[in-house]
């Protein structure tokens, strides 16, 4: 179990591989806080994420980027069974940036705030990730994407999620102008 209320990261990991993280109870930020990550890992591979509760939360009234699982230039993981909750402005649930081969499967992703999204994969080397059998919930005045794909991603595959979206100006699955899936 872990709880922190000022900005931070709850668990960084920068270069490691074959990382396990599994039945942890996580909850990172505060009402007032902004640019908090519960788990933020970069440049590893073959990692299993399995059986956690990860809750971030951050301000409504300013750019919190708040995010629950935050993973850059990562391959090859599993990422599955946990539930994910994340609250503020931007606030994101899952966020794959240049990841690829992921799978992201059997989670229950919740966000709430406006700018928020449930899964975001983003950049060129995101590529081949399978999200399969997740519950996807986002709600607020403004939310831009349930699951969402942008610019530049590549052979990702949606398959037997469940998305339920509540806002203006919102979407299911938003795929952006130059993805490839």
């Amino acid at each position: 179990n872990y709880s922190q209320s000022v900005n931070g990261y709850a668990i960084a990991s920068n270069g490691y591989n074959h990382t396990n993280l599994q039945n942890c109870n996580i909850t990172q930020g505060s009402n007032a806080r902004t640019n908090s990550y519960a788990v933020y890992f970069q440049r590893g591979f073959n990692s299993t994420y399995t059986n956690n509760k990860i809750i971030t939360y951050g301000s409504t009234t300013s750019s919190a980027r708040n995010y629950n699982v935050f993973l850059v230039n990562y391959k090859n993981n599993t990422l599955s069974n946990s539930f994910l909750s994340a609250s503020g402005r931007d606030s994101y649930g899952i966020y794959l940036s240049n990841s690829a081969n992921n799978t992201i499967y059997m989670n229950n992703v919740s966000t709430s705030g406006s700018g928020s999204y449930g899964i975001f994969i983003f950049g060129a080397g995101s590529i081949a990730n399978n999200l399969t059998s997740n519950n996807v919930t986002t709600y607020g005045p403004s939310v831009l994407g349930g699951i969402s794909l942008s610019t530049n991603t590549i052979h990702n595959l949606i398959i037997g999620n469940n998305v339920t979206i509540k806002g203006g100006s919102s979407y299911g699955i938003y795929l952006l102008s130059g993805s490839k899936n």
